[in-house]
């Protein structure tokens, strides 16, 4: 080989692994950032407040069917004591309730016919009381003017005295009979009355009910439906006692979040959190692990990763934290 050919290769080899070896250094200087930080891990989670008054979906009569919401105020929205933020559908108690009233109409006008009905039954069986007295007292009289007539005409009186005895005592006794039933079939009738009645003060508290009012001051952030497990909107149904809009204390601030099964013996309660909201990630607030859960899930249905539920208080407060935002949580390592 010709010498200076020879020294151009050797140069030209010696020249590229220096490019390799530099090249290697260069990816490198993340690997050596990241030990720095040994044990620390980052998990996504969801902002939430520590503290919610909730709007539920008010107790309703199923005869009504499944009444959906009509209106929601927008979600994020600031909203002041008694203010409406949701009502319901009532078209549904409308119904019954119109229902209930003509009931009530005819059950009325049903009292008032047994009323008569009553009063006249007690009259003829007064009038039949009358014309039994009636009989006994002329049985009496008669009784007394055969006292010297033969044995058997006065045996015959005596049988009429006591056969008007006993007709006066049935005259009586039915009528006492008489009143004990229609005093029952009375109260059966009220009885009647008073439910329609209840039901009719029912349905009209459910209409005032159905507009749901803020019971503080707050934010407006919408409950999830237990059924599809979004977040209602207006014409979802929704059960009684259902949140259909939380109002949060935005003045204490947590973080819903979950830990893989593999790295949960690295995190305790107490632990540091230092969490950052993903649409301001230069920012980043400091927290604590307040609680871990005793049970793992899946992290989706079908998934074979199974993680922990954690719950992570944020130690300050800021008008940037708001429910319902994506943070990540960087849990520090224990020293």
């Amino acid at each position: 080989m010709i010498p200076g050919l020879k020294v151009r290769l050797i140069s030209l080899l010696v020249g590229g692994a220096l490019i390799v070896a530099c090249a290697c250094a260069a990816k490198e200087e993340p690997s050596d950032r990241e030990a720095a930080r040994t044990g620390s891990i980052t998990e996504t989670g969801e902002l939430q407040a520590v503290n919610n008054r909730a709007v539920t979906m008010p107790w309703f009569n199923f005869d009504y069917g499944q009444p959906q919401i009509n209106f929601l105020e927008k979600e994020g929205t600031v909203v002041r004591k008694g203010q409406l933020v949701a009502d319901i559908d009532v078209a549904g108690v409308r119904k019954v309730l119109e229902d209930k009233k003509s009931n009530l109409e005819i059950e009325q006008a049903e009292l008032e016919k047994i009323r008569v009905d009553q009063e006249n039954q007690i009259k003829q069986l007064e009038a039949n009381l009358n014309t039994a007295l009636a009989a006994l007292d002329k049985a009496r009289i008669d009784s007394m003017r055969v006292r010297y007539e033969p044995e058997s005409r006065r045996r015959v009186i005596e049988l009429e005295l006591s056969s008007a005895r006993i007709r006066l005592r049935k005259a009586q006794k039915k009528i006492e009979d008489t009143r004990l039933i229609q005093e029952q079939d009375f109260k059966i009738q009220l009885a009647k009355l008073t439910r329609i009645r209840n039901d009719i003060a029912t349905a009209e508290r459910t209409i005032e009910n159905f507009n749901l009012k803020a019971p503080a001051d707050g934010m407006v952030v919408y409950g999830r439906n237990s059924s599809t497990r979004e977040k209602v909107k207006v014409g979802d149904k929704i059960w009684p006692g259902e949140p259909v809009i939380t109002l949060p204390d935005l003045t204490r601030m947590k973080v819903k979040s979950t830990i893989n099964e593999t790295e949960v013996a690295k995190i305790t309660t107490g632990q540091n959190v230092i969490i950052r909201l993903d649409s301001y990630p230069k920012i980043s607030f400091e927290g604590t692990i307040t609680s871990i859960s005793n049970v793992c899930h899946s992290v989706e249905r079908g998934s074979k990763i199974k993680v922990f539920d954690v719950e992570v208080l944020i130690n300050q407060n800021h008008r940037l934290l708001k429910p319902g935002m994506t943070v990540s949580c960087e849990f520090l390592p224990v020293s």
